[in-house]
């Protein structure tokens, strides 16, 4: 992490590629009326090698659907906390 502002965004850093890719990751949770929580995710790279670059359409879409996933986890766990307390 690399900065946070409790408790409704965490910002990630990571440096791959020898130091030839760097980007960051968002976190923002916003609360909802209903009470439960959205949390939504921005990955952006500050720098990319050429292939990075020619490939992020298809990276995006990897990405989201991974996201998509582990969001989709992440609160059928939370659901089943809630009820088994």
């Amino acid at each position: 992490m690399v900065e946070t502002e409790a408790p409704r965004r965490i910002v990630e850093r990571n440096v791959s590629a020898g130091g030839r890719r760097a980007a960051r990751g968002t976190y923002t949770l916003d609360v909802l009326p209903d009470g439960g929580s959205r949390v939504s995710f921005t990955y952006a790279w500050e720098r990319a090698p050429l292939g990075d670059r020619l490939l992020a359409p298809l990276v995006r879409a990897t990405m989201r659907r991974a996201n998509r996933t582990v969001m989709r986890r992440l609160a059928a766990e939370v659901a089943a906390q809630a009820v088994t307390g």
